[in-house]
């Protein structure tokens, strides 16, 4: 028709390729594909994920290699594929533009998500003011909280002494019998039946005080008060640390007026380092797009999720190159199993002079100052005593040779290790430096020092079990042991 003008290429469109441009893209998508499915065909380690009691997927995968694959590779693979073959038909902008736009509507469904959940999500610790307390200039309002549960809450649960992976050691060695648990919360939020006004000892902790895994009547604070007949009011807090111990010792516990003040310093978690705790619930200080991450309620669902999917299938399977760790982990003590981690056995072979000299120990102990000197001024006595960790004591009473011991700990992969001789001899030598250094510590402020390592090997040697196989806490008879070290103690 006169005076009109022809029409241009549809939208997004443009002139044919040439045929070898058009060919080199299909090609190129087909190698991405490939690409994206290589990676399955990597499985992890399987016997580190045991050793670590790391969940495994689908009897190959560490979750967060699964997710890497499942939720990123796989769809970042098939999503370029998409985008190449379209390019032989559309132009750069038009599939940049679509790629773009799904990435924006699955982050922004995502944040929506995950901020909803964040808030209806509760915890069973909070981090309160302390009352009554002024801030001072130069002083944050953080300085001032301090770590406890809900108040007037009670819980009840029957804790299995068994791997939480499926995966797990062959055989599963048993551990501990059930254990039914009632915990219950008083109107300050502790582990208390009533939040009594006076006290004559406070006892102050972490989980180790508040009685993991144990009933209210089992753990070692009210064991120790149906010894004496004395009022013990339970301070301890699942996940605390020392700084918190010397918040809540100024502000719950030296107003309660008591005679004695018990800190139990746990052997491994007390000395990483004031910062390595924070947040309700004492979770990790995370930052950044890790930190959003672990902290995320999606995330944590979808794990948990995947675990109870897929973490049964193939749980069995045989487990290649596991010889050198099932032949003597769990370690069986008079009939008795506990499997250790290594990270635990490694902090064992650290000198006293590296311990002294660390950033755990020189960080810890201004708040160990902090308490004594808050005890002195409240006329108070101030006893410490030690909670060793299940591989020191299961150490002690077992002969390890240097070449599965550093097989072990290599699985841990945190930087090379010496030679299997060297490391050995590290272990021997060094593996009471840090209660030594406790000890010493106490010993030069005249602060009484309760070791109750002796009482808990002598228990083991019995038979008795004073560790659950596969968590790292007391059971109810090692509760029981370190009740009567303490009672005795007193009296």
């Amino acid at each position: 028709m006169s005076g009109s003008v022809p029409a241009g290429p549809q939208a997004g469109t443009f002139s044919p390729m040439p045929p070898s441009r058009n060919r080199r893209l299909e090609l190129a998508s087909y190698a991405v594909l490939i690409a994206g499915a290589v990676p399955w065909f990597f499985t992890s380690d399987i016997p580190r994920l045991i050793v670590l009691e790391r969940h495994v997927l689908l009897g190959r995968y560490a979750v967060g290699w699964f997710a890497a694959l499942a939720f990123l590779i796989t769809p970042g693979a098939l999503l370029l594929f998409w985008a190449l073959r379209k390019l032989r038909t559309r132009s750069h902008a038009w599939v940049l533009a679509r790629v773009l736009a799904l990435g924006m509507a699955v982050s922004l469904g995502l944040l929506v998500v995950d901020t909803g959940a964040r808030m209806l999500r509760g915890n069973a610790y909070t981090k309160e003011p302390i009352e009554g307390a002024t801030l001072q200039p130069g002083q944050d309002a953080e300085s001032f909280e301090i770590l406890r549960r809900k108040p007037n809450a009670r819980y009840e649960i029957r804790y299995v002494d068994e791997p939480k992976p499926a995966r797990s050691y062959p055989g599963r060695p048993k551990g501990y019998p059930p254990v039914d648990v009632v915990l219950t919360t008083d109107a300050r939020g502790f582990r208390n039946k009533e939040a009594v006004e006076r006290a004559e000892i406070i006892a102050l902790g972490d989980s180790f005080t508040e009685g993991f895994f144990v009933s209210d009547d089992q753990s070692w604070p009210a064991r120790v008060a149906a010894l004496t007949g004395k009022t013990v009011y339970n301070l301890g807090v699942a996940g605390g640390d020392p700084k918190m111990y010397a918040r809540t010792l100024r502000a719950v516990g030296l107003p309660l007026k008591p005679k004695i003040a018990l800190v139990m310093l746990y052997e491994s978690n007390d000395f990483l380092g004031p910062e390595a705790f924070g947040g309700a619930g004492a979770q990790r200080v995370y930052t950044g797009i890790s930190g959003w991450a672990r902290t995320s309620p999606v995330a944590y669902a979808l794990e948990h999720g995947l675990i109870a999917l897929l973490g049964p299938i193939n749980a069995d399977a045989p487990v290649d190159d596991f010889e050198r760790i099932d032949s003597w982990m769990p370690i069986d003590i008079k009939g008795r199993n506990y499997a250790l981690k290594p990270k635990r056995l490694q902090a064992l072979t650290l000198s006293r002079e590296a311990f002294e000299a660390s950033h755990g120990w020189t960080s810890t102990v201004p708040f160990l100052e902090d308490m004594h000197g808050a005890c002195q001024e409240a006329g108070v006595e101030l006893i410490f005593a030690w909670a060793p960790t299940k591989a020191y004591v299961a150490m002690t009473l077992s002969v390890i040779d240097a070449n599965p011991l550093h097989a072990f700990l290599s699985l841990r992969r945190k930087g090379p290790l010496p030679s299997p001789q060297a490391l050995h001899s590290a272990l021997l030598a060094n593996y009471n430096a840090r209660v030594e250094t406790v000890n010493a510590f106490c010993r030069d402020r005249g602060i009484l020092f309760l070791d109750p390592r002796r009482q808990l090997r002598s228990a083991m040697v019995d038979g008795k079990q004073t560790y659950y196989t596969y968590d790292e806490h007391w059971t109810p008879r090692g509760q029981e042991v370190v009740a009567h070290l303490v009672a005795d103690a007193l009296r």
